[in-house]
């Protein structure tokens, strides 16, 4: 009897904490300043200011452009290659899919002074750019360009020259991790917004990780740092990090933490007992191993976890990782950010990419 009340009360905690994910929650987000809500679709979240939807991580049950992605548990045989992926979006962009009708899909960023070049490819010759525009050939990939019609006279050393690999953690594991991004228009519904499709390699094969939408005028195109998008540097993701660092850099000296205004020394560590992030307060605790290597944010309630996705969000774009408990992860190729869901005291937890714990 023992045993079955434990377990109808472990149920019943379990059905709490997924009910409590997917209720929508209405706030005033602490640094936008504006109403927002947040709810979640198959532990997928979004959030709408306003009550219209700003940004969305695309229902893993339901197959959007042909496409099942967005596990909380990623099943690397089953997330769809690069090939298929970018096809299975070009059929939905001709109205082929059967679902909407025909839409205006165009690069963006860097690459957006190509789309008139891959308007008028072959659908063959169209995926082969696409893959090397974003820097799935790797730096070399995009000398083979030239042998693509229209592309014969591009000068993209620009591109080859500051060509970066992008990298995420998920688990104890690194991945090449590279991102395409499209302003979509859907002529018939009025609505445009961005999707990206973000991609780890494993093995060898490029595979989707993660489609999002983002619901934005084209004149307000994002932008903060989109890690994996080509046409990004590296150094403006170490810029974000100065927010998530309290304006410190990974090695920095346990004096340098002192500096900050509430910092106290504690057993090796600086803890800052009533401080921010993100305007958010919470107890702040860092800690070091030849320099900084580790900071520790605990948040005082469930308004917090939301109001820090979307500071994190605003930063670093899209969670590599969002697991069915809430928790939520970001990666770098320099930092990892660990966002742990607890009702009563949430936290955030960023680490140097060099000391990642076994147990993220």
């Amino acid at each position: 009897m023992k045993k079955l009340l434990a377990l109808a009360l472990a149920l019943v905690l379990a059905l709490a904490s997924l009910s409590a994910l997917a209720l929508g929650m209405t706030f005033t987000h602490p640094e936008v300043g504006e109403p927002m809500t947040i709810g979640y679709v198959n532990d997928m979240p979004f959030f709408k200011i306003y009550g219209f939807t700003y940004y969305q991580i695309v229902d893993p049950q339901t197959p959007y452009r042909g496409l099942l992605t967005n596990p909380a548990e990623p099943d690397f045989a089953k997330m769809p290659d690069l090939d298929t992926a970018i096809n299975a979006m070009l059929d939905s962009a001709e109205g082929k899919d059967g679902g909407v009708p025909p839409l205006v899909f165009v690069t963006t960023g860097a690459l957006e002074s190509y789309q008139a070049y891959l308007e008028e490819l072959s659908r063959e010759d169209k995926v082969k750019a696409l893959k090397l525009l974003n820097g799935f050939g790797g730096a070399e990939g995009y000398a083979e360009l030239a042998s693509i019609p229209g592309f014969e006279e591009e000068d993209f050393s620009e591109f080859s020259d500051n060509y970066v690999e992008f990298t995420v953690r998920i688990g104890e594991e690194l991945y090449n991790y590279r991102v395409m991004q499209f302003y979509v228009e859907e002529k018939d519904f009025h609505e445009y917004y961005f999707e990206r499709y973000n991609f780890i390699e494993v093995d060898g094969v490029w595979r989707l990780l993660r489609l999002t939408k983002e619901y934005a005028d084209v004149t307000a195109e994002r932008e903060a740092y989109v890690h994996g998008l080509t046409g990004y540097s590296l150094e403006t993701a170490y810029d974000n990090n100065h927010d998530a660092l309290m304006d410190l850099v990974w090695g920095d000296s346990l004096e340098n933490a002192l500096g900050i205004e509430g910092a106290e020394e504690e057993n090796g560590q600086v803890v800052i007992k009533d401080g921010t992030v993100f305007r958010i307060p919470a107890k702040i605790t860092f800690q070091f191993e030849d320099g900084l290597n580790r900071v520790e944010y605990v948040f005082n309630n469930e308004l917090s976890f939301y109001a820090a996705f979307i500071s994190l969000y605003n930063r670093y774009a899209d969670p590599v990782m969002v697991m069915k408990n809430g928790d939520m992860t970001w990666s770098n190729n320099d930092t990892f950010l660990h966002l742990i869901y607890d009702k009563n005291a949430p936290s955030l937890v960023v680490v140097s990419e060099g000391e990642v714990e076994e147990s993220f």
